[in-house]
């Protein structure tokens, strides 16, 4: 399962993606950066929330990407 956020804005420096309302965020461990015209993972990260409520996983800087 993955929703798919649109296009990569830029190879570096830090970004933001809207998540579609309806999304639950808590249903996903991870988010990947994948090529899809060359089928090449490019970069995975875990998600960590600071919250423990659903709720609480749109506030401003949850989830979190390490």
């Amino acid at each position: 399962m993955f929703v798919d956020l649109g296009p990569l804005r830029a190879f570096k420096g830090s970004q933001r993606y809207a998540v579609p309302n309806g999304v639950d965020l808590a249903q996903f461990d991870s988010v990947v950066i994948w090529c899809r015209e060359f089928s090449v993972l490019i970069s995975p990260a875990d998600l960590q929330f600071g919250g423990s409520r659903s709720s609480d996983l749109r506030e401003p800087g949850l989830p979190r990407i390490r």
